[in-house]
């Protein structure tokens, strides 16, 4: 994410030898730097996660348009405990093998 907020708030971004223009599209700033890094990176180390980078360039770009900056750590943590428990509600038990764990 750190990244992708220097890319978009730097004139330029430079990597693997190659620099990119920030732009304004929009009233927004845009820099392909942060995806053309994360490609080239997941076709040096194949085993890398391709998502991971991707979810690093979706975190990073509304932090540097300036959407995320009313949240505190907590409220950032709360938020993804709130996810979490969400996204774990439908399996019926945490461990997620359908076992009963209460026997």
């Amino acid at each position: 994410a750190w990244l992708t907020v220097e890319a978009l708030l730097a004139p330029s971004f430079c990597t693997f030898g190659t620099c990119f223009q920030t732009r304004t599209i929009g009233g927004f700033r845009v820099n392909v730097g942060p995806i053309v890094s994360a490609a080239l990176i997941q076709i040096l180390v194949p085993r890398a996660s391709m998502l991971g980078h991707l979810a690093g360039i979706a975190t990073g770009v509304p932090l540097a348009w300036g959407w995320l900056s009313r949240w505190t750590p907590v409220q950032t943590v709360s938020a993804l405990a709130a996810l979490d428990a969400f996204s774990n509600g439908d399996r019926g038990d945490a461990r997620g093998d359908g076992a009963d764990s209460s026997r």
